[in-house]
């Protein structure tokens, strides 16, 4: 397990993350200054990350509360937001908006929000927007205003209390999400983010939030921990399995140990919070005080402001019981003007809660019967949410467990938003970190279907087979392939994660793919999804490539999922191969074939692990291989990374190694044919400048950070979840031509009288293979070409 940790920390964005355990400041600026958000389904927690004596501090709001109700009023053409939407609740109910972070990502008719609204009793008329498919709210006298403005203002809200903390500007901001967003509700999150004015650095799982603040201070250098993670908030609950360990690494050319977490499992139950507790109590006292005056028990539970009395005084009540046998319960002026007092046991409570506690226990009895552990096994649980304090929640769960005692040395409220801070504070160049390994999981997984696709003769739908597995290949006479559906983002995938899909012998525009849920995992849809697609996608500009280059070549289309699960299509390209000539100097007296004489013969420099010419070789022996003299340890030192994707030629191409544990590395397959978008023929007329590109990088030995040199491919050391330290990163990694090599570029016109065949005794010719993208060229991993030394003329006759 250690192997593959190391080989998968070096740089942003990589598997494991490098986090901070004392923050020092680097720059003293404010424009340094940064927030997490913890947005629940009742209450806002927001912390500051700024350079100084106190990097990281919980925000207090205008009340000097280090937690603020998740509301929204709209009253009378005015909006309130926090502690005062929630002095205002009980007079405007109907307009002040509770749970608008549920509605994100769903319509109207959505199940889960229609439940959601008749179980709480939330007497809110939600509508669909006019314009968009979503959930919107229709404010009396006001308009209608989507879920995605509701959580934007309270995003604005946060925003302020932040900057009045700190001083200065907040504007970037990482956001904790559950687990269970699906791909609507997380997209919805950042636009509603960005709504606000704020730029989203990154959203991060609540889980794994909490399971960073648990384990950032901790040392596991000489064992293993497995650690389960409970919490129940006001809307939900979530259960994740935690593994904490380290692997071996140098710093510094010192010996050390690196502890990093890894998330190996998570279930929930997305409707199960102690909010249906909050009600079951609303409805007994509201049913014993129709009963006292003789009155119609809906008639009462119809009438919006006694409930907002009734659901006010509730939570009190639970939070007695929490700690007493007996609660006093009281309302003034509950309905019509009369009085309501009464009291209630927690043995009582705890009666009509019902299955309500059985409930609770099933996802932590889930997570661990997938796992395989025994309770022997774990070595703590943690206890997150408000929900946890009920003591017969805690009792329910350790009765699960066989009896063992459960753990509280978490701030149930704070945990998530202070691991979100330590992710946010990774993200920055204003701290000076330690490493501390972070690993994610994907929480749905997601097929790709290739809908319509024109090829020519013999073409491949899925490019070439790689290893441990087909890639799908669709080969005969030709036409439109349709129905060629493959895996692109695997259920349980470590994150961040990039896929390719590949085309060959492409004729003409469209393609068009589109994406869907895939329905076969244990956590299936989103909560609430009927309807697995996804997103549909029209790729064109292949008939322009064709008509440019004359040639139909291979398209490849890149996906991406980044630490916080958010998948996109970054971008679509069509590579075309060329030959290019190169010029090679023979000395005329040299009969053993030396090039360029004993003393001035220079060897192209080769990166390690690379082999020589093109052929393949092994990185460090973690069974990966690279090609064209790639650098072999870009991946970490070649500590055996996580190179278990399914990328590389033709999407899942391999076997799946979902468990997101340790092991072998042999499944890596180097992606061929890889693009480099940046510099090239940046100014589209086709002449190609920078040409030979991989031959300067090759020969001069400007391998990028982390060992990576040669094509700079997203896959260059076989592994595409997150590019590790100049391995694999294809996204606009510039590089620098050496300034002979236009010089030898027989394509630039400057060049074409050197490589004219009236030179045959000074000069001889080798060809390599390019590729080109929108007029950008970069070499693919088939023959890396020597660059030759400078021009020399042939010595005079002695």
């Amino acid at each position: 397990m250690a192997r593959r940790a190391a080989a998968t920390v070096l740089l942003l964005p990589a598997a494991l993350l490098m986090l901070l355990v004392h923050l020092l400041s680097l720059a003293g600026s404010a424009s340094a200054s940064m927030m997490a958000i913890d947005l629940g389904s009742e209450y806002l927690k927001v912390s500051l990350i700024k350079p100084g004596r106190t990097p990281i501090a919980v925000v207090v709001n205008e009340m000097s509360k280090r937690k603020t109700p998740a509301l929204v009023g709209l009253v009378k053409g005015e909006r309130l937001l926090g502690e005062e939407a929630f002095s205002m609740a009980v007079r405007y109910p109907d307009v002040t908006y509770a749970r608008a972070r549920d509605m994100l990502g769903r319509t109207a008719e959505h199940p889960v929000l229609v439940k959601l609204l008749a179980d709480l009793g939330l007497p809110y008329k939600v509508v669909n927007h006019p314009n968009r498919s979503i959930a919107a709210v229709d404010v009396p006298g006001d308009g209608i205003y989507s879920a995605e403005e509701l959580v934007a203002s309270i995003f604005h809200y946060a925003r302020d209390i932040a900057e009045a903390q700190s001083g200065a500007p907040v504007p970037d901001a990482v956001i904790a999400v559950p687990a269970f967003f699906g791909q609507a509700q997380r997209q919805a999150i950042i636009e509603a983010a960005h709504l606000a004015g704020l730029k989203v650095m990154g959203l991060i799982n609540t889980h794994t939030a909490a399971a960073l603040a648990y384990g950032i201070e901790r040392d596991f250098s000489n064992k293993t921990q497995n650690v389960l993670l409970y919490d129940m908030g006001s809307g939900s609950t979530e259960v994740a399995l935690i593994r904490y360990s380290s692997y071996a690494a140098k710093d510094g050319g010192k010996a050390v140990r690196i502890p990093q977490l890894e998330v190996r499992d998570v279930d929930w139950d997305h409707e199960l919070g102690c909010n249906l507790l909050d009600m079951l109590l609303a409805r007994h006292f509201t049913s014993e005080f129709a009963e006292k005056n003789k009155l119609d028990v809906d008639t009462v539970l119809a009438n919006v402001k006694a409930m907002a009395k009734m659901k006010k005084q509730v939570r009190r009540t639970k939070e007695i019981l929490s700690a007493n046998s007996l609660a006093p319960f009281s309302v003034e002026e509950f309905y019509e003007g009369v009085d309501f007092q009464s009291s209630i046991t927690r043995d009582a409570f705890e009666a009509l809660a019902g299955d309500f506690f059985d409930r609770a226990a099933a996802p932590l009895r889930r997570v661990l019967e997938r796992s395989g552990l025994s309770i022997d096994d774990i070595d703590a649980v943690e206890l997150l949410g408000g929900g946890s304090r009920v003591p017969r929640l805690q009792a329910v769960l350790s009765a699960s467990l066989s009896g063992r005692g459960l753990d509280r040395h978490l701030d149930s409220d704070e945990a998530v938003v202070m691991g979100s801070s330590f992710f946010a504070a990774n993200l920055s160049t204003s701290f000076r970190l330690r490493k501390f390994g972070m690993s994610d999981l994907t929480m749905y997984g997601v097929a790709a279907a290739a809908d319509e696709v024109h090829q020519g003769i013999g073409a491949a739908g899925g490019g070439e087979a790689g290893e441990g597995g087909e890639a799908g290949e669709v080969a005969g006479a030709g036409g439109i392939m349709q129905g060629d559906v493959r895996g692109l983002l695997p259920y349980m995938k470590k994150l961040p994660i990039k896929r390719v899909m590949k085309f060959t012998n492409v004729t003409k525009d469209p393609i068009r793919i589109s994406l869907a849920y895939n329905t076969s995992t244990p956590h299936g849809l989103p909560p609430g999804v009927d309807d697995p697609a996804l997103a549909e996608f029209e790729i064109t500009g292949v008939d322009k490539a064709i008509e440019r280059y004359n040639s139909s070549g291979v398209v490849h289309v890149r996906f991406e999922a980044d630490h916080g699960g958010v998948l996109a299509l970054v971008r679509a390209e069509a590579v075309v191969e060329y030959e290019v000539m190169e010029e090679k100097i023979v000395r005329l007296d040299d009969t053993d074939g030396d090039e360029g004489g004993d003393d001035d013969t220079e060897e192209p420099s080769k990166a390690a692990g690379g082999g020589e010419d093109g052929t393949e070789g092994d990185v460090d022996g973690d069974g990966s291989a690279t090609t064209g003299g790639q650098g072999g340890d870009g991946a970490g030192d070649g500590d055996g990374g996580d190179s278990d994707d399914d990328g590389g030629v033709g999407v899942d191409s391999e076997p799946e190694d979902s468990d997101a544990d340790g092991g072998n590395a042999d499944d890596v397959e180097v992606e061929s044919a890889d693009v480099e978008t940046a510099g090239g023929d940046s100014d589209g007329d086709g002449d190609g400048e920078a040409a030979a590109s991989a031959a300067s990088t090759a020969a001069s030995g400007e391998a990028s950070e982390g060992g990576g040199g040669g094509d700079d491919s997203v896959d260059g050391s076989g592994d595409d979840e997150g590019d590790v330290g100049g391995s694999g990163d294809d996204d606009g990694s510039s590089r620098e031509a050496s300034a002979d090599a236009e010089r030898y570029d027989c394509t630039a016109p400057s060049s074409r009288s050197r490589c004219s065949s009236s030179a045959p005794r000074l000069y001889s010719a080798m060809h390599s293979s390019e590729t080109v993208v929108r007029g950008t060229r970069d070499s693919t991993p088939h023959a890396a070409p020597r660059v030759p030394p400078p021009l020399r003329r042939p010595p005079p006759p002695p």
